[in-house]
């Protein structure tokens, strides 16, 4: 789809760099497709866990 730049992602840059008042970061649209929010979310879970920041934590000992 050759317009998404047009329609969506450049709207999008404009208003987030309206928003923010630091350089803003690079927005393009994912390879992962409908699955990106899944992917995301998941990847944030588990990173949150594995360093201490979510409110449940991994028991180490069930795996030693």
């Amino acid at each position: 789809m050759p317009e998404v730049h047009k329609l969506f992602i450049n709207p999008i840059r404009v208003l987030v760099d309206k928003s923010i008042p630091f350089e803003i970061p690079e927005i393009k649209l994912s390879s992962l497709g409908e699955d990106a929010g899944v992917v995301g979310a998941s990847f944030l879970a588990v990173e949150s866990l594995l360093l201490g920041e979510f409110p449940y934590t991994i028991d180490f000992k069930v795996f030693s």
